[in-house]
């Protein structure tokens, strides 16, 4: 690394470390005169902050509200990032490789993002999959379907680590031949949220990218989920919402999504269950101003971003067959979450006779149990091979892609 980079990337952590700064703020400075040249206004508290911030009132007024100790804060800040490269992070600025074409001078741009990973994964064609972390059963298979076919297909798949459909779709894709999962988190990237997800944030770390706009060491907070969504929007090229409730994040990401000018698809959900009530409620958008797509299997997706792919995840049915307990209980169970107790009323079965089944379901990879209540698991909804996006020869290496036409 350059003397004159270290010294930026330096200059960008002290300034994301001042009191009272926002990410408009830094940007808008960072933009006009640049990172050291900003810090160094600040510290004096010079007029072209002021001047620069002009458009944005009280803003000088609240960096000069509290001016810290610039010798103390620069060792904070140099601490913190030392640690973060140590742990193999980086920093994306603008002005790097691919930074003006995922973000293109947009008002809600970034002004620096924190990586791990593969960054070369951005080049790829990218597809969001968002949606409830209360997600039902076919939801998440969804989700990992998602993830499993687009990666195979070539797609980097972008989410956020989040439980539910997050979660899944990078489960997916992790488990392609050639994953290329991308997580943007709210938190930095030395901070895992939730905890339970520690195993797939290190995979995706060390397999696909992670990206933040947070320090290391930041804790996540309130406002840094719904702000993270914006990048999730403008790194992908399609939104894809799997469920979604009336005031769930991954609607925000639509929002998102249709402000960055990205398409949005959505995988219609059960009109009855409350994990899909905001997802169906974009369905009805479709002939408003913000049109949205349905979603309904990974060619769909393909096709809208012009891709030639066969969709051949290699998904077989290997379980074993149910006996005839573990039929009746999948008949009662149906896509339902229930305990096991309303199964031995649904069944009319003995207690002992319905948890054996379960047990047995359970080895087999027929349900599963969260919380004590078990649901099914819909591995065999897709058949082997699938028809094609869209006519043409296949294109089966994964590397292989056509960006969308500007048009």
């Amino acid at each position: 690394m350059s003397p004159e980079r270290e010294r930026l990337e330096i200059a960008m952590c002290t300034l994301l470390l001042w009191p009272a700064m926002t990410t408009a703020r830094l940007r808008v400075l960072c933009s006009a005169v640049g990172a050291e040249e900003s810090l160094r206004a600040l510290a004096s508290r010079a007029d072209l902050v002021g001047e620069t911030l002009v458009e944005m009132p009280g803003a000088a007024s609240s960096l000069f509200a509290q001016v810290p100790d610039l010798g103390a804060l620069h060792s904070r800040a140099m601490a913190r990032w030392c640690t973060g490269r140590a742990g193999g992070m980086s920093m994306w600025l603008p002005g790097d490789p691919w930074w003006e074409d995922r973000f293109a001078n947009h008002s809600q741009q970034p002004a620096a993002l924190f990586t791990r990973g593969d960054r070369a994964l951005l080049e790829r064609p990218r597809v969001a999959i968002v949606g409830t972390r209360s997600a039902t059963p076919p939801g998440r298979e969804m989700a990992r379907l998602l993830g499993h076919e687009l990666s195979d297909a070539g797609v980097a798949v972008v989410s956020g680590l989040a439980f539910g459909i997050d979660a899944h779709a990078h489960a997916g894709a992790l488990a392609s031949r050639d994953p290329a999962p991308i997580a943007v988190v709210g938190s930095g990237l030395d901070v895992i949220y939730p905890r339970q997800n520690s195993e797939l944030w290190g995979r995706v770390g060390s397999q696909g990218l992670l990206v933040s706009e947070y320090l290391p060491s930041t804790r996540p907070s309130t406002h840094s989920f719904p702000a993270r969504n914006r990048i999730i929007a403008a790194l992908s090229q399609v939104v894809v919402v799997v469920e979604s409730t009336d005031h769930g994040g991954s609607l925000l990401t639509a929002d998102e999504a249709h402000r960055w000018k990205r398409p949005v698809m959505v995988v219609p959900g059960n009109p009855l269950h409350p994990s899909c009530v905001g997802s169906n409620q974009l369905l009805r958008e479709r002939l408003g101003e913000r049109p949205v797509q349905v979603c309904l299997e990974t060619a769909d997706v393909l096709s809208l971003l012009m891709l030639d792919r066969a969709v051949d995840s290699g998904f077989t049915d290997q379980r074993r067959s149910p006996d005839e307990p573990g039929e009746a209980v999948l008949g009662a169970l149906g896509w339902e979450t229930l305990s096991t107790g309303r199964l031995v009323s649904l069944t009319g079965r003995a207690p002992a006779e319905v948890a054996a089944a379960l047990d047995q379901l359970d080895v087999d990879g027929w349900v599963e149990c969260h919380n004590g209540a078990w649901s099914q698991r819909a591995s065999a909804i897709r058949a082997k091979a699938r028809k094609p996006a869209t006519s043409g020869e296949w294109r089966k290496q994964p590397q292989l892609f056509r960006e969308p036409s500007a048009s």
